[in-house]
């Protein structure tokens, strides 16, 4: 293990001292940013398919079971991009936009899998625990689904996310390292109280390096920035390497800008810019077929889910932009 970490380290610094970052490079570019989130949701709904319909037993598939990373780049996309906006806007405004993007077509998708799959817990405490994140504490957890309120989360704890990123930016990149090792170990410490998910807590190194990169960045800190994630992903490899992946998905969003070429780049971006009406949709279909419907065969009901969530997906399309103008 020793000899694989420090040989992992050659590679990766040997990388570093031979790039030649411009001063102007940008972590992931705004053009780029709906393309790699379209790749990232696909990966999601093809975990989830086949995940949960168990379709990957003895099959060639399982290698889909690795689709959950595209939620780690989600996270690092978010934190990173909410940066500018928060820089751009004042609180209110902020906020604002969070809460239109989010909550209309949201509260439609809970009114949904309410009345169609009956839940356990009632409407009432859905929405509440739902739409106030609440639900990432496994004691008030409604089955429903955990990202919205994990990401609605983030979203409030934001304005610390970003001071504390702020409040070290000029400072090296072993001390930045040492924060998001001490957020990890503290989120890890008080999980257990509060019972948070697995899920949420786990990602906090994820989501907290998302702001520190956008600082390094902002203050001229390219190769910086790259050496703070390739130290990210050497530490998992020492000490975690349940986490190896994820921190992996960090350091190749670096490079995706020099990956050529990005097949079906205007579908696939497409596919991103409406991310979050795709989750949904995948995950009423995805409810479907898991407790209604008589399918049995694993393929085919694969198969069925992807079909039942394009009409889906385009009605919560619609829905969102309709809401767009209404809230203006």
């Amino acid at each position: 293990m020793v000899k694989a970490v420090f040989s992992t380290a050659h590679t990766l610094l040997l990388f570093i001292h031979n790039s030649n970052m411009a001063d102007n490079d940008t972590f992931v570019t705004r053009k780029d940013r709906p393309y790699i989130m379209g790749l990232s949701i696909i990966a999601v709904i093809l975990f989830h398919l086949v995940n949960f319909t168990n379709a990957y037993r003895g099959t060639s598939i399982s290698i889909f079971l690795n689709g959950y990373l595209g939620v780690d780049a989600f996270f690092v996309l978010s934190t990173f991009g909410l940066c500018f906006s928060f820089e751009k806007n004042d609180i209110l405004t902020f906020y604002k936009h969070r809460i239109k993007r989010l909550f209309p077509l949201y509260v439609i998708f809970l009114l949904a899998v309410y009345f169609i799959f009956h839940p356990g817990p009632s409407l009432l405490h859905i929405i509440i625990y739902q739409c106030s994140g609440l639900s990432v504490i496994r004691s008030l957890y409604t089955d429903v689904e955990w990202y919205t309120p994990s990401i609605i989360c983030v979203y409030l704890l934001f304005p610390l996310l970003y001071y504390g990123g702020r409040a070290i930016q000029h400072r090296s990149i072993w001390w930045q390292l040492l924060a998001v090792n001490l957020i990890a170990v503290l989120g890890h410490a008080i999980a257990p109280y509060v019972s948070f998910g697995y899920n949420f807590v786990g990602r906090f190194p994820i989501i907290m390096s998302g702001v520190i990169i956008y600082f390094l960045y902002k203050n001229k800190r390219n190769q910086d920035a790259l050496i703070y994630t390739t130290a990210l992903l050497l530490e998992t490899i020492a000490l975690d390497l349940s986490f190896f992946l994820s921190m992996l998905v960090l350091l190749l969003l670096f490079i995706f800008k020099y990956i050529k070429p990005r097949p079906l780049y205007k579908y696939i971006s497409y596919i991103g810019k409406y991310s979050f009406e795709l989750y949904l949709a995948q995950t009423i279909s995805t409810y479907y077929y898991m407790q209604v419907s008589p399918i049995q065969n694993n393929y085919l009901m694969v198969l069925s889910a992807i079909l039942l969530t394009i009409p889906i997906f385009f009605i919560f399309v619609a829905i969102y932009k309709y809401s767009s103008r209404l809230f203006k």
